[in-house]
């Protein structure tokens, strides 16, 4: 730690729990950013092409874009869906793949 007790970058650590940082972050978009989320949607596939993205449901609904946010947690079916894509693909410089499970912790 740099300069005495701060970290590297000149403040102290914080620790804020997950519902509060996901609350801090919804009150902070705009109406009209609140307006294109859509909570309790539970995905089921995602595919892409030269047009853009789209996002299948479990509930039968579809959307399309041009960016997927997948904010679903830390199993995330999202995640998964574009690793799967990912291995699927040629293999190029741009594309390295991590492993399967990168994010080893131990308490």
């Amino acid at each position: 730690m740099a300069n005495g007790n701060l970290c590297s970058h000149g403040a102290y650590p914080r620790v804020i729990s997950r519902h509060d940082l996901m609350q801090t972050l919804h009150d902070g978009l705009p109406a009209e950013a609140k307006a294109k989320l859509l909570p309790g949607k539970k995905v089921i596939d995602v595919s892409s092409g030269p047009d853009g993205v789209s996002v299948t449901c479990a509930d039968g609904t579809s959307y399309t874009g041009t960016v997927i946010v997948g904010a679903d947690g830390a199993h995330s079916r999202v995640r998964d869906l574009m690793r799967t894509a990912a291995l699927q693909a040629p293999p190029t410089t741009e594309n390295k793949i991590n492993e399967a499970e990168p994010f080893l912790t131990t308490y």
